[in-house]
Formats: C-alpha cells, structure tokens, sequence
C-alpha cells in the first residue's frame, strides 16, 4: 500500500512542476535537502515520512522538468501551424516508412525558408508525409521539395 501512496505522490510531483519552474540545479537541491531531512529524522517516524512524501514530489518534479523538451528560437516546432509554404533542408535520419498512399520521413532538419524568405538555421525532428511514388534519393541527406 506504501507503494500506491508514493505513486500517487510521485504524480503529484510531475503536475508540480510545470507551474513550480525551478530550474534543474534548484529541483537537484531539494532533493538533496529532504533526503538528508528524511535521514536525520529517521528515528521519528511522522517527521521522516513528511520528508520522504516531500523527497518524492521533488523527484517527480525533477524528473518531469529534465524530460521537458527545450523549444529555443531555433527550434523547428515554433513554424507550427505556420499559413504559408516552407522548404525544410535535413537528413532523413530513419528508414522511410512505406504507406499505401505516402512515405513517411523522419527528418532531422537544419535549415528552413518560410513563405520565399531568406533561409534560417534551425534544428529538430519533423515527420514529413511525401508523395509515395516520387523519386526519391537513396542518400541520407537531401532538400525536401517546397509543400
């Protein structure tokens, strides 16, 4: 039963830690603090579950903020939902997933022009759904036509 409570507490940790917005170092600290709390106040046993209850919400914290996907400038995702056309420049880094109707292409991308601007360095993962009978390249690395 102990071990439902702590789940329950470790979940409680994860929704805490997008509104909390501590940065690693500081989630790390907290750990470390009622850990030795919890160690300290072993012999007294309300004490030491208070820390170990609060040693695994900091946990779940910590770990939901380092699993939290840095999305900087550069990032391809902020072209989310963009209107106008883009031409993407990557390396298609897995084999292509042959469909009936499409080939999927996971492409690490490194450059993207949006709507006949200039071109701009970039960096993550896109899921591209291409034509299934176009030609394409077997080398790992080619120009997406625009879309």
């Amino acid at each position: 039963m102990t071990l439902f409570w702590l789940s329950l507490v470790w979940m409680a940790g994860i929704a805490v830690s997008l509104p909390a917005d501590l940065t690693s170092p500081q989630w790390a600290s907290l750990v470390g603090l009622s850990l030795v709390a919890s160690l300290l106040f072993r012999k007294r046993k309300l004490q030491r579950w208070t820390f170990v209850i609060f040693l695994t919400i900091c946990l779940g914290a910590w770990r939901a903020h380092l699993a939290r996907p840095v999305i900087d400038e550069a990032h391809v995702s902020r072209f989310n939902d963009f209107t106008r056309p883009v031409q993407l420049t990557g390396i298609v880094v897995d084999p292509p997933d042959v469909r009936d109707s499409y080939v999927g292409l996971r492409v690490q991308t490194e450059a993207i022009q949006a709507g006949g601007g200039r071109s701009r360095q970039v960096h993550g993962l896109v899921l591209v759904q291409a034509e299934r009978y176009l030609p394409w390249p077997t080398v790992t690395g080619f120009e997406l036509p625009a879309i």
